[in-house]
């Protein structure tokens, strides 16, 4: 003899019945990436987003001098910030630190040196450390350059 099954009560939906419920939309989380747009003197300008420290290499001349605006996450206002050249060229000012404005940024203006390759720029503070790249491309070179951010620069 077959039972029929227990009725489960009116707070159940029937047997045999699929409820869903929807499905929450997630809340949108506040991007809290570090930003670096590099401004040059003809006016172009490139932004990247650090990801784990790191930022999208940037293409420069050889001699070029661009600057740099930082744009820090909430919070890290008014944090100290060394800001230092790994592979030659020059920024300026040049202090050994700065403080992060009170709206999240820094700026400063860098100058790439005179022989083709990666220059990079160490910025340690506000909680963690960044590193910017940039390429001064050789043009008169027949090896590939690395991506960057702005090929056509």
């Amino acid at each position: 003899m077959i039972l029929p099954p227990p009725d489960p009560g009116p707070s159940s939906p029937p047997i045999g019945v699929v409820t869903d419920d929807p499905t929450p939309t997630p809340t949108p989380q506040a991007d809290v990436r570090t930003t670096a747009t590099v401004y040059f003197t003809d006016a172009t300008q490139v932004s990247a987003h650090s990801i784990e420290g790191r930022f999208r290499m940037v293409g420069l001349h050889v001699n070029e001098a661009v600057t740099v605006v930082v744009q820090f996450p909430a919070g890290s206002a008014n944090a100290v910030l060394a800001i230092q050249a790994l592979d030659g060229g020059n920024i300026s000012p040049q202090t050994p630190q700065t403080t992060i404005a009170a709206d999240g940024t820094t700026s400063f203006q860098f100058q790439a040196g005179n022989q083709a390759g990666l220059y990079r720029i160490s910025l340690i503070g506000a909680g963690g450390s960044s590193t910017l790249s940039f390429w001064a491309a050789d043009p008169a070179s027949q090896q590939p350059n690395p991506p960057v951010a702005n090929p056509s620069h």
